[in-house]
């Protein structure tokens, strides 16, 4: 009989207790499968602070601790592209044979159906308590963070001083921020809301305020009807929202530099939203309306096209999806 193989793709930014009863209980469903350790080319960010080859160790150590077969298990680091429509194309040139995929991204899920897989929710676990998210809040703030990870993945974190390491990434990401004048989030709809009043403020501390004849502002909100449509509720994600922020920083700079105009700081809702809810707000300083309107415009259609959303529309019509940049 034919081995069924699945795969499960995660960052493991540490590998922790979650992603070990996630691998057992898929080892219950298929008889091998493939762990893609995911944005392989990233460390020493905050966000990605452990490298692809200190993951490999983490996770290899911890299914050894955890008497799980090693010949059930690929372990294969894999670097992140930028092409969605490849992207399956991609992993499957990285990776033996599969036919079932575990994933909980809309968007992966969406790009391996699209292409024949079988694709399944991964099961559950304590995702409010068991992410890497967490542990390495924990580290920052000298919380217990080792109840939550294997032993396998305290021994590296000692042996490498990833406490250390995260921390001064924090200081360096801090000093970072302070040097920006931008703001730029992609925000949780359920964290603290950002007004427009807050923008506009923010621009006026910038440096280059005396020389300024100009603050042009734009607010996109949900629209609750349409043509034989009734919103009920909108959802809004992306698939990697640290990208999201770096590509809207991108747009950003970019438009700085073509409209000569001073700063512009931008806020991205993601996650439920309902009739009248802010999704998007810009601000734009400039020396004159001309530039700053045009900067404004640029930046609005740039991101609303070009990086990389889902949007489900739900309404008294069914859902509806669609699918932006990327």
């Amino acid at each position: 009989m034919e081995k069924v193989r699945g795969i499960l793709i995660g960052r493991m930014q540490p590998v922790h207790n979650g992603h070990i009863e996630v691998i057992k209980k898929t080892l219950e469903e298929v008889d091998e499968i493939v762990i893609g350790i995911g944005s392989a080319q990233k460390s020493h960010e905050l966000k990605d602070p452990f490298t692809a080859g200190e993951r490999v160790v983490m996770l290899t150590q911890a299914l050894i601790e955890n008497n799980i077969d090693p010949g059930s298990y690929y372990i294969i680091p894999m670097e992140d592209i930028n092409f969605n429509a490849i992207w399956v194309a991609h992993v499957k040139m990285m990776t033996p044979p599969f036919s079932v995929v575990y994933s909980g991204n809309s968007l992966v899920k969406q790009l391996f159906y699209e292409e024949g897989f079988e694709v399944r929710n991964p099961p559950l676990y304590d995702r409010m308590n068991l992410s890497g998210t967490e542990i390495r809040r924990r580290m920052l703030e000298d919380e217990n963070w080792q109840e939550l990870v294997p032993q396998a993945t305290i021994d590296v974190i000692e042996e490498i001083n990833g406490v250390e390491r995260l921390k001064n990434l924090a200081i360096k990401e801090i000093s970072e921020k302070k040097k920006k004048k931008m703001v730029v989030r992609v925000i949780e709809a359920k964290e603290d809301k950002v007004t427009m009043a807050d923008l506009i403020a923010d621009l006026k501390k910038s440096n280059k305020v005396d020389y300024s004849g100009a603050i042009f502002t734009f607010e996109g909100i949900v629209r609750g009807k349409e043509e034989n449509m009734n919103l009920e509720k909108l959802i809004l994600t992306t698939p990697d929202k640290e990208k999201t922020l770096k590509d809207i920083e991108t747009i950003i700079e970019d438009a700085k530099i073509k409209f000569n105009v001073f700063e512009i700081s931008v806020i991205h809702y993601i996650g439920e939203f309902y009739t009248g809810d802010s999704l998007f707000l810009v601000a734009v300083l400039g020396g004159h309306r001309g530039e700053s309107l045009d900067a404004l415009r640029e930046v609005i259609e740039k991101v609303k096209y070009d990086v990389e959303f889902k949007k489900e529309e739900i309404s008294d019509n069914g859902t509806k999806t669609i699918l932006a940049g990327g």
